[in-house]
């Protein structure tokens, strides 16, 4: 595998940061799973939760849209 193959591969499967659309506190929801697995299992990069309506999901901060993701 090449140099410029593997990089690629690492970015999809070694993510340094996530963004979370539909993140919510909802407990039967996806995406309040989808955060709360990656905060239970160690996840050791950025997660972004996108909500509109929401200043803070599960702790974290929560971005109006992906567009406000720093």
């Amino acid at each position: 595998m090449n140099k410029s193959l593997r990089h690629a591969m690492g970015a999809i499967f070694y993510p340094r940061a996530i963004a979370v659309a539909g993140a919510s506190e909802v407990p039967l929801s996806f995406g309040y799973h989808f955060i709360r697995h990656l905060l239970d299992y160690g996840y050791q990069g950025y997660i972004y939760p996108v909500n509109p309506n929401k200043e803070v999901i599960l702790g974290l901060k929560a971005y109006q849209s992906l567009g406000s993701i720093p």
